[in-house]
This record gives structure tokens, sequence and C-alpha cells, in this order.
């Protein structure tokens, strides 16, 4: 108990700070593991989830910065994104419900990135019984039955309301039969707009090494755009701040292209 309680303590320590790094939030739960019961930890993981915003604090982190004509293009690799985002999918697998005649988690899950955004892939099982009726006030259930399959979800990437976000598309469950509507649910509950797994990718997205998607553009293009237009690096970050509401942003070729046309 010692240590469940030193984890928590040093987890609302972090909150208050703001950001937090998201693997830091996942070891603390690792420590745990070792003396709790797993439903103990699996509902403390859960509350470190709810509780944190997820910053992306990308290791080696150079975006490269050119005009296009009248537009300002920002590219950042993808592949810097999968390690967090897999750290964020990793932390909402296990189960997604338990009940009394149904039992389904989730595993294996794992980001693809494509032209436009990125696909999140993973399998998940079913464990099944019915209710038989009662003898001598005991229930009586007929043997688990349990089928299992794979899922994708496809995330689209673009600015929205000046943010970069990935909104969440179609869901492809395979597998399934009798069970399939409930497995769609459950995996809409965690990859949807309200989802954990929505919230968390586009709370890191809207801070990746402490900036939004316009802080990245004047960070690391308004050199190029005062040498384009001959004016200096100050007008250069403000002529770009001005122009926000004109932010596009797509996956494309392993990178993430974020633009903004500057005249």
């Amino acid at each position: 108990m010692n240590s469940l309680k030193l984890g928590l303590l040093a987890a609302t320590t972090a909150v208050s700070f703001g950001f937090i790094n998201y693997s830091a939030s996942i070891a603390k739960v690792s420590t745990v593991q070792n003396t709790q019961s797993s439903s103990e930890v699996s509902s403390l993981k859960d509350k470190a989830i709810v509780s944190q915003q997820v910053a992306f604090n990308l290791p080696n982190f150079k975006p490269e910065a050119s005009m296009n004509g009248n537009t300002l293009q920002v590219s950042i690799p993808v592949s810097l994104f999968e390690g967090p985002i897999n750290d964020i999918l990793r932390a909402n697998e296990g189960s997604y419900k338990d009940t009394a005649f149904q039992k389904m988690d989730v595993s294996n899950l794992r980001v693809a990135f494509t032209n436009g955004g990125f696909t999140v892939n993973g399998n998940w099982r079913v464990q099944a019984r019915e209710y038989l009726g009662s003898i001598l006030g005991k229930k009586k259930y007929s043997p688990w039955v349990s089928v299992s399959g794979s899922l994708s979800q496809g995330f689209n990437v673009k600015v929205s309301n000046g943010k970069l976000v990935a909104e969440a598309g179609k869901t492809d469950i395979r597998g399934a039969s009798k069970w399939y509507g409930d497995i769609v649910d459950a995996v809409i509950s965690r990859m949807k707009v309200n989802g954990q797994v929505n919230k968390q990718v586009n709370s890191g997205l809207q801070s990746i090494n402490g900036m939004n998607v316009q802080q990245l553009l004047v960070s690391a293009g308004s050199a190029q755009v005062a040498q384009a237009l001959q004016i200096s690096p100050s007008d250069a970050s403000k002529l770009i701040n001005s122009r926000v509401g004109g932010i596009n942003a797509t996956i494309s070729n392993g990178r993430l292209q974020i633009s903004v046309a500057v005249r």
C-alpha cells in the first residue's frame, strides 16, 4: 500500500504542473503492479489516463520549412509520432467490458500511418454466456463461449478551428458475427470523439514539444517567410500569426505536412 500511496502522490503532484510526459505516467503504474492486484492496477491506470493531458515531446525534433510559391510549408516525419501514439494505445488495451454475461478485451493496438492520417489496428476477444435459470436460489449459466478477431479504426489528420486534430473515421471489425454490435460500441467508446484514445491523441497533437500548430509554423518557418518576402523575422512571425484561420495539415508520404498561405 505504501508504494500505491507514493505513486498516487507523485501523479497528483505532477498533474499540478500541467502537461505530463505520457510515458512517465505509464511507468508509475508499472511500479505499483508488483504489489497490487490486477483490478487495482487497472483502476489506478484508468484514473491516471482520465486525469492527465498528453503532450508529445519528440526527440530529434527538426521540422523542415520551405516556401512553395506564396505558401509556407512545414514538414515533420510521422515516425516521430509512432512511439507516443503507441504509448497511448497500450494504455488503452485490456478490458473494455466485463458483465455477468459478457467480457470483452482488446489487445495488440498499434498505429500505422497512411496518406491523409493513420489507422489503429488491434485484436479483440469476446467471451459470452447465457443465464439458464435458478436452482435452489443459485443462478445457473451456460459455459463461456469465446470468439476473437481483429479491428481497425481510421483517423484523418487535419486542422479544425485552428487546432491540429485526428478525426475518427470508419471502424472496421473483422471476425465478429453475433456480437458485432457490442464490439463496435465498445471500440467506438474509446476511439471516437469523446473516447480516451481520441482525446489523448488530440491533446498530444496540440502540444508538440510545447507548441500548437500556429507556434510550430512561426518557430520553423518565420526565417523562410522573412527571406522570401524581404521583411524582418518579427514581421514574418506577425504575418504567420495573422493567417491562423488559413492553416491546413495532412499526412502525406510519411510526413505531417502543415501549410499556410502568407500572401
